[in-house]
């Protein structure tokens, strides 16, 4: 099943989806579930975890 497919039975846009299993936007509570069954049943890229790690920051190349 391709993103647009699962984006259409979430209800949602095939960006917003695109921004969701890219990490850039965090998973709706009422999306959770819904959106787990069908990665699983149709082997999408993961959805990234909702875990933040204290402490860390994105590192910039240009410190150097």
């Amino acid at each position: 099943m391709k993103q647009v497919e699962i984006a259409q039975r979430l209800g949602i846009s095939k960006s917003y989806l695109s921004m969701i299993l890219s990490g850039q936007r965090m998973i709706p509570k009422h999306l959770e579930r819904p959106l787990s069954e069908l990665v699983r049943k149709n082997h999408v890229q993961e959805v990234p975890s909702k875990q933040v790690v204290a402490g860390s920051s994105p590192v910039s190349r240009s410190r150097r």
